[in-house]
């Protein structure tokens, strides 16, 4: 089990946790897959679109 700071009170929170034990924020510790996976939907989604718009 890993700690890291949770995004609102900084303070330590597992990284497994779903609310924070010290502020009670819901999904303290982003996860770094969802962002990533986020990030490649909407860069796929920028170049279907810019090749559509430029045919």
């Amino acid at each position: 089990m890993a700690l890291k700071p949770c995004r609102e009170c900084k303070k330590e929170v597992a990284t497994d946790a779903t609310t924070c034990p010290h502020c009670g924020c819901k999904s303290p510790v982003a996860n770094v897959e969802v962002i990533l996976k986020g990030v490649g939907v909407l860069v796929v989604l920028a170049v279907f679109a810019y090749v559509w718009i430029t045919n």
